[in-house]
């Protein structure tokens, strides 16, 4: 079925109409350049199909938009049923951002029931080809297998939200797969463009591309027995996006979930924090956190309280054990480049990490550069347990590469473990030594 015609104030009566008359597995064409949505869409015709004319804005090509007209109005497409694919149509906000800040509403909202609106935890779906501007949650799913490829996100508070499903998760292994899930999401091959930068904005904390259902400070052994498991965000897939000009990339569990070969540039704030999980891999990562053409400048500004003045860290961990950390490169992050809060028997191996503790920068060429650092970050920091209890032991840290090439720039270790390294698992690093103010590797 095709929809083509003038744009009408009410566009979204013209598509309910038409999504109510579809048939199961049957196929839905906008043909038409603007569509006012002035209530929210309901899909719930299984395995329906919605397309576009594809994500441009050019006058010159074919392209479509579909934008909520009313503040009243929070969301575009809510979907109930599983199997429900959306290509190649653009979705904008209907309040402009700038980076995200005080963006209201969603693009696509899924939340699937059976024929009698009982939830389940099925989605098995995908989205492909389609933009969203200006949305405070791009996309939000409560469920398990959604695949989100070849999209573009810009100015949205968070870009795809996998969140806590409407079932509580039970500890009962034998059980947990009849429950409602946050699993086997793949997301890849997507563009992210200004989700939240580097700005202060207060409505901008917690801003993210991409955050997977967590509950912080959870650890996934309920009592040591390995039968049973706290069910949260898990065995997710996150590769080879493209990310710039976003406060962080991934925030939420990691549990056997893997990240790797996404690039991550002009990173405002920690581009990856992994908040709960076990078994997960953050591997062959470029992170970079230069705001300029210039990859030894951080920020072209040259005040250190600028309200865009960028920080983080480039991989935070905490509760999440037995992972891998390998073969990332992380550059010009203003905090650690790695920092582990809570981790123990994990892989950190073959990273390259160069001129961390970014409180310095340089001014222009005919200026002299201006050292703001207190030499307080690392290029490796595995913090030190608040108690006897040594939380963070037997992590593998070997092969990395850690050094500041930049003359202004000054660390206080290459790497510190604070609780030891009691079965010396930390060796083999190579660590330029010039730029270190304390000692090159502390064990505590």
């Amino acid at each position: 079925m095709d929809l083509v015609g003038p744009p009408l104030y009410n566009d979204n009566i013209v598509i309910q109409k038409a999504i109510n008359s579809a048939d199961i597995g049957g196929s839905l064409c906008l043909l038409g350049k603007f569509y006012r949505i002035n209530e929210v869409v309901n899909i719930d015709v299984e395995g329906l199909r919605i397309t576009g004319l594809g994500k441009y804005y050019s006058t010159d090509t074919p392209s479509n938009y579909l934008q909520p007209t009313t503040l009243n109005n929070q969301g575009v497409f809510k979907i109930s049923r599983p199997g429900i694919r959306i290509s190649d149509i653009n979705f904008t906000g209907n309040i402009s951002t700038n980076k995200g800040a005080g963006a209201i509403g969603f693009a696509l909202k899924y939340e699937i029931l059976d024929l009698n609106g009982i939830v389940i935890k099925d989605i098995d779906t995908g989205v492909n080809n389609c933009m969203f501007v200006d949305f405070n949650m791009a996309i939000m799913t409560r469920g398990a297998n959604l695949k989100v490829t070849n999209c573009t996100f810009t100015a949205c508070y968070i870009g795809i939200m996998a969140d806590k499903p409407l079932k509580t998760p039970i500890t009962n292994h034998s059980n947990d797969d009849v429950n409602a899930q946050t699993r086997s999401h793949v997301i890849t091959r997507n563009r992210f463009h200004s989700i939240g930068s580097s700005s202060k904005d207060a409505s901008l904390i917690g801003s993210a591309c991409i955050k997977i259902w967590n509950d912080t400070g959870i650890t996934s052994e309920s009592n040591g027995n390995g039968e049973n498991y706290i069910v949260r965000g898990y065995n997710n897939e996150i590769t080879t996006n493209h990310a710039d000009d976003c406060k962080t990339f991934f925030e939420g569990s990691l549990d056997r979930t893997k990240i790797d070969g996404n690039t991550i540039l002009t990173s405002g704030g920690t581009a990856i924090k992994a908040t709960t999980g076990n078994y997960g891999s953050i591997s062959n990562n470029l992170i970079d956190g230069s705001h300029t053409w210039n990859g030894n400048k951080l920020f072209p500004e040259t005040y250190n309280n600028s309200t865009s003045f960028p920080s983080g860290h480039g991989i935070h961990i905490n509760n999440s054990n037995y992972l891998t950390i390998n073969n990332n490169q992380i550059s010009n992050k203003r905090f650690n480049g790695i920092y582990i809060e809570k981790s123990r028997n994990s892989s950190i191996q073959n990273n390259t990490i160069h001129n961390f503790n970014r409180h310095a920068f340089i001014k222009k060429s005919t200026l002299a550069p201006e050292v703001q650092d207190g030499s307080t970050y690392c290029g490796i920091r595995i913090e030190k347990s608040p108690t006897k209890q040594k939380n963070n032991i037997q992590n593998i840290v070997s092969n990395n590469i850690i050094s500041i090439h930049h003359q202004k720039v000054e660390g206080k270790y290459g790497i510190y473990a604070g609780d030891g390294d009691d079965f010396e698992f930390i060796k083999d690093n190579f660590i330029l030594p010039t730029r270190i103010t304390t000692a090159a590797i502390l064990i505590d």
